[in-house]
């Protein structure tokens, strides 16, 4: 039987506000943790990009969920290279004013 996966950290944004872009503190990571960024949204006029404070080591792959009607959900995934040992992750709304988390 497989070992399942350990969550060591989860950061989560508040739906309370419109603010964009929204950045994580500083989270601690080793080569080969996986990430999942998940985010949704209280309208279509938004679309959420995400970046990382890495400048371009991880390679992020996104999944549309669902991006259309008044309730997108994006997912994003990386696996964590060598050399890697911490960052910061940005969500950022690409226009509008709806909330986002």
């Amino acid at each position: 039987m497989a070992t399942p996966p350990t969550v060591t950290e989860v950061y989560e944004a508040t739906w309370t506000s419109t603010t964009s872009p929204r950045t994580t503190g500083t989270l601690t990571v080793a080569q080969g943790d996986v990430l999942y960024v998940i985010a949704g949204g209280s309208s279509s006029n938004g679309a959420l990009t995400l970046s990382d404070s890495t400048s371009s080591a991880i390679a992020w792959t996104a999944t549309s969920l669902t991006t259309s009607g008044y309730s997108p959900v994006y997912l994003w995934t990386a696996t964590i290279p060598s050399g890697v040992t911490s960052l910061t992750i940005t969500l950022t709304r690409a226009s509008g004013s709806s909330y986002y988390g």
